[in-house]
């Protein structure tokens, strides 16, 4: 429940109140549409027993059914635009809160993990908010609402109806925990058997030195019978209980309610338009009862998502949001310890607004740790980091993000156009100014170029100056470059340079580079570490 809290605080609440009214008004037609049976019973009814046509119920009856159907499709239509946007709002959400994340966490799981998690998990949890795709929770409610009318018009069969309901429950559940266990042990099955094939190849000289080839295949022919037998039983086993064992129940129950239908116009209980519609409604129960597996899974798999969306939630509690920009950091006897390893001791600097200083020194020395430092993504082992006067652990670190554009050897390219991976799902340049801005950094692709998964299609030098129009496109007053332009040729480099020269002319720059000729061109004041 937790974690679908998260997800409605992550969509637009506008979007979010417009979708349930779309919804209720979807599911008022669909509920319209079970109850309209009623009135072709009524219609059946008072043919019986006055022998005329009424005229008006049937008007009525038509004029119902298109009114329901039309709200049914236009509400549809409706909807497929929301969990568009929907789709949209979850994966901006998605990639903010990795960007958020420490770059070991990332590290960790790989970017393979958070480009599906982005790509994947946000579609499918955008399903819960797809009408089309929510045939789990209509069908349920469906179940609810034909199972009262049932018992509304025949209490026993509607007893029977809540039996068959249950008795299917129970199905489903044995036959999943039995296709569970029994997959589970054909999977080990598989890896011994792969196993022992790895070891009739690893040792194929040996055996070939006892010629012992017949005594190897009669092994491995044992092995590959037992998988088919095992393999056999569970899918004849899961055709039985799936489909055998529900369609018993299902006929059963559909030739019950026909009898006893029947038997009770016959002996006058109700009249035979009543039995007509009751027979009607015991086909329609078994649809719903048919997918609940499907219908169960579904909303399984889009809860699971959600999990994994729920897992980039870094909360920060106690912490406040100043105003203004960043005016000052200061590092005052900074240590940080990585197993024993001192990366800084008593590391002591300052930087102002406007500033421009560069941190040199050769690999390995922990520059890029800086950046992890300011930005929160890994805590001192003693001393303090201020920002504006005030102690860092005390200031969001969304408002850090908000403040500071960085160009890490962390940062990623997703598997998107070059268009798609500089806004970053934001709208704040036209086509037009993010062209001029590749020219500035001598790119030579167009915005509709697609990079592939882990930036496989392009060079470290392309990569480098795609991050750098992302980082200009954002357009923030505080920047930090982490051994920028790596890659990119010297002429090239020449040229940016002395765009970036102009670019950063009124705003604060950390350069973080082993390299003096960058330092010198971008910078006022030089650090060693």
């Amino acid at each position: 429940m937790t974690n679908i809290k998260w997800v409605f605080r992550s969509i637009n609440k506008t979007l979010l109140i417009s979708f349930f009214a779309v919804f209720s008004v979807y599911l008022l037609s669909e509920t319209g549409l079970l109850i309209l049976p009623l009135l072709y019973g009524q219609i059946l009814n008072t043919v019986e027993s006055t022998r005329t046509f009424p005229l008006h119920l049937f008007m009525m009856l038509l004029g119902f059914t298109v009114l329901l159907l039309t709200l049914r499709s236009y509400t549809g239509f409706i909807n497929s635009r929301q969990q568009a946007k929907i789709h949209e709002d979850l994966c901006l959400v998605a990639i903010k809160k990795i960007f958020n994340l420490p770059p070991s966490k990332v590290a960790e799981k790989g970017s393979k993990y958070y480009t599906d998690t982005v790509l994947e998990r946000t579609r499918e949890v955008s399903t819960l908010f797809d009408i089309k795709a929510m045939t789990g929770i209509i069908n349920l409610i469906k179940l609810f609402v034909i199972t009262v009318i049932i018992f509304f018009i025949d209490k026993i069969v509607g007893v029977v109806s809540v039996v068959l309901i249950l008795v299917s429950i129970y199905i489903y559940k044995y036959g999943n925990e039995y296709f569970m266990k029994h997959n589970k042990e054909l999977k080990k099955k598989k890896m011994e058997y792969l196993s022992n094939v790895e070891d009739t190849i690893n040792n194929k000289e040996e055996i070939h030195v006892l010629n012992a080839f017949s005594c190897e295949l009669k092994r491995n022919s044992i092995f590959t019978e037992e998988l088919k037998k095992m393999a056999s039983k569970i899918f004849v086993r899961d055709f039985i209980h799936f489909f055998i064992e529900l369609d018993f129940v299902r006929i059963f129950y559909e030739l019950f309610v026909f009898a006893w239908g029947l038997y009770q116009a016959y002996i006058g209980s109700y009249q035979i338009g009543t039995g007509i519609v009751l027979i009607g409604y015991s086909t329609m129960i078994t649809g719903p009862i048919v997918y609940l597996n499907s219908i169960l899974l579904n909303i399984k798999n889009s809860l699971n998502a959600v999990d994994i969306l729920k897992e980039l939630e870094v909360k920060e509690e106690g912490v406040i949001v100043p105003e203004g920009e960043i005016e000052e950091i200061i590092f005052d006897k900074v240590n940080y310890t990585v197993n024993g390893r001192d990366i800084f001791k008593d590391f002591s600097f300052s930087i102002k607004k406007g500033e421009k200083i560069a941190i040199l020194g050769p690999s390995g020395k922990g520059k890029s740790t800086l950046v992890s430092l300011i930005l929160k993504d890994v805590k001192p082992t003693s001393g303090k980091i201020l920002i504006n006067g005030k102690d860092i652990n005390f200031i969001s670190k969304d408002w850090l993000y908000q403040q500071i554009a960085v160009l890490s050897q962390n940062s990623t390219l997703f598997p998107a156009t070059i268009e798609e991976n500089i806004k970053l799902g934001e709208d704040f340049y036209r086509r037009e100014e993010l062209e001029g801005i590749l020219r500035k950094v001598k790119l030579p692709f167009d915005l509709d170029y697609t990079i592939e998964e882990n930036a496989s299609n392009v060079s470290q030098g392309e990569k480098e100056r795609v991050l750098l129009a992302r980082l200009i496109a954002h357009n923030k007053n505080f920047v930090i470059l982490d051994e920028p332009l790596e890659g990119v040729d010297i002429e090239t480099k020449k040229e940016i340079i002395s765009f970036l020269k102009e670019y950063l002319k009124d705003r604060t720059v950390l350069v973080i580079t082993h390299r003096d000729e960058i330092a010198q061109s971008l910078c006022e004041r030089e650090m060693m570490v």
